[in-house]
């Protein structure tokens, strides 16, 4: 059955979904509370209640802050709170709208992990929709569906999307290694493995194409040094209870 054609209240029942923004779909005052709702909105015991939230809350590495308000959370921990409250029960398909949107690189790469760790440990099926496509493939992703218009104008593995323009023409940035590659000369289509940056090998003439085009491009200017328009000396800093985010932590950034 086309899923068009399914009521979305039915629907739900099949396809948890963890929003862009996690603060938009908080109900508890606390993390805990939080991630039993879906529980104790199927009315089950309170044994099992208890039973699922410490098993999730394990799982997605937020054991220590189950007494905490969800505001109160990192942007991954937040992430990790509302993947608990929605696969607590046990939804076979996992939405992600752009998982990645409110985290900085160190943070992207654990929640990508974490995702991979989910597919491969939770048997679940996992859609992922983001534009942050090199951060997104630092993990086996076996399709790609490209969008436009409301339309499917693709749909196929990385690899071949990648050998492609397609991405380009239609608004997306595909990984900087890849536009690298093709802007020096090598030919990608002949490439194995080009959705996984840490598999990929390039031949002695590849290499020689790739070196020549870095050797041509222009040094970058060395900027110089402008008056200083914000500076933080020695700033400590961290949430009550927590351990310390900064200490005596040094900042200059010059005007331009």
């Amino acid at each position: 059955k086309h899923p068009s054609e399914v009521d979305l209240t039915d629907l739900s029942f099949e396809v948890g979904t963890v929003l862009q923004d996690p603060d938009a779909q908080f109900v508890g005052l606390t993390v805990a509370e939080d991630i039993a709702f879906a529980l104790e909105n199927d009315a089950q015991p309170l044994s099992v209640l208890h039973e699922k939230v410490a098993e999730w809350a394990d799982h997605l590495n937020v054991k220590q802050q189950l007494s905490k308000h969800p505001q109160d959370l990192s942007g991954g921990q937040k992430q990790r709170v509302a993947l608990a409250g929605v696969l607590i029960d046990n939804e076979p398909i996992l939405l992600l709208d752009e998982p990645l949107a409110n985290l900085d690189p160190a943070a992207g790469r654990d929640s990508m992990k974490l995702i991979n760790w989910l597919v491969k440990n939770q048997n679940l099926t996992v859609i992922i929709i983001d534009h942050r496509i090199e951060e997104v493939l630092q993990i086996p992703i076996d399709r790609m569906v490209v969008l436009a218009d409301g339309q499917i104008i693709a749909d196929d593995q990385p690899d071949q999307l990648l050998k492609s323009n397609l991405l380009l023409t239609n608004g997306l940035r595909e990984p900087l290694y890849v536009t690298a590659l093709k802007t020096a000369g090598v030919a990608v289509d002949h490439l194995e493995n080009l959705a996984d940056l840490a598999s990929l090998k390039l031949d002695k003439g590849d290499h020689a194409k790739l070196n020549s085009w870095m050797a041509a491009q222009p040094a970058p200017d060395v900027p110089t040094k402008k008056q200083p328009i914000i500076e933080v000396k020695q700033m400590t800093f961290g949430y009550p209870g927590e351990p310390q985010i900064f200490d005596q932590f040094n900042l200059t950034i010059h005007q331009g």
